[in-house]
């Protein structure tokens, strides 16, 4: 359990660190680009202080957006509020821009649509989507009203494409890295319990002075594909081997596959064990499993029972750990236990 943490906090880091850079993108977008074009165009208004309050309309929703953000995942009555003063902002300033002028004098658009990204970043893609397409509904409502006309509306469609098309890439982009960050911290979370096990195996094999095959331990993914890979470049490098421990049942059930297609009997030529003593798994092999169970209910009820003290003011203290077993199946022992026997427990 102790190693789970630091991949989780370095997982959550990373995400920090995308929202942060993601709050200096909307910041300086609106600070930059709003506001330099707010200025630009100052003389083009009928009211700069109307347009004026409205951008600082619009600096508040950022600011309290970053807030939230900071925070973690805002809720929806949260993000929705930031969104829809954002939005109600864009379209005033529309409202009040020159008639047909609006898309060359409007500063608010790209504002409100990163106000958006902003707030609605890590909720559900559907609300981003709903919201930009509001903006935009919105903004071409303004256009209607002051008459549109073709020229009018190729403006409105290329700038729907450059900008909105932006604010959704980095959306996407954003929620990819969190996804790669996310994998990245299980793969260590995995391979610190691949080593672990590794580690309890050789002290086993090292107290009954059996050897690790050449090479030691292979380290790859949790699944049936890498146990296939991994069993075939052992044989390939030791095809004397008489046993395979695998760090999962899956695993396992990989091995029993390329032990199968190179002609190996399990376990007349080589046993095989595995490790999670998962039912679906162990059951289902042929023949049926070999594995070590973590006793998954007994940690649960130690659980329980720590809690319960720390309830009632006797905090444990350190780390509890609880014993594995071995359950023998066929897979390693076929004189000692018959088929459909569910195990033997050492």
């Amino acid at each position: 359990m102790t190693a789970a943490a630091p991949a989780t906090t370095m997982s959550g880091r990373y995400q920090r660190a995308f929202t942060v850079a993601v709050v200096f993108l909307v910041a300086g977008w609106h600070l930059v680009g709003a506001g330099g074009q707010l200025l630009h165009n100052r003389q083009d208004y009928a009211s700069f202080a109307f347009q004026g309050a409205m951008w600082l309309v619009m600096a508040l929703a950022i600011t309290a957006g970053s807030i939230l953000v900071m925070r973690g995942t805002p809720s929806w009555r949260a993000a929705w509020a930031v969104a829809v003063v954002a939005l109600a902002a864009s379209t005033a300033a529309a409202a009040a821009s020159p008639a047909g002028e609006m898309l060359a004098v409007n500063w608010a658009w790209g504002s409100a649509g990163w106000t958006g990204v902003l707030v609605l970043l890590r909720r559900r893609f559907a609300e981003l989507a709903w919201f930009l397409a509001a903006e935009a509904l919105a903004t071409l409502g303004v256009q209607v009203w002051d008459g549109l006309t073709r020229t009018d509306l190729a403006g409105f469609l290329a700038v729907l494409a450059w900008s909105t098309g932006a604010q959704v890439a980095v959306a996407a982009g954003v929620r990819a890295l969190d996804l790669a960050a996310g994998q990245a911290a299980t793969a260590v979370r995995s391979e610190h319990a691949a080593r672990e096990r590794a580690a309890g195996l050789n002290e086993v094999l090292e107290a009954a002075g059996v050897p690790f095959a050449d090479g030691g331990v292979l380290y790859g993914e949790w699944s049936e594909q890498w146990g296939r890979v991994a069993t075939g470049q052992l044989l390939d490098r030791c095809p004397d081997t008489d046993a395979i421990f695998c760090g999962s049942d899956q695993i396992a059930r990989g091995a029993g596959d390329a032990l199968r297609s190179a002609g190996r009997r399990v376990p007349d030529d080589i046993a095989l064990v595995g490790f999670d003593n998962w039912n679906p798994m162990v059951r289902g092999s042929d023949p049926p499993l070999s594995s070590v169970d973590m006793c998954l209910e007994d940690v649960g009820r130690a659980a329980a029972e720590d809690l319960l003290a720390a309830i009632g003011g006797e905090p444990a203290r350190g780390v509890r750990t609880v014993p594995c077993r071995l359950v023998v199946r066929e897979s390693s022992a076929p004189s000692t236990v018959k088929a459909g026997d569910p195990g033997h427990n050492r």
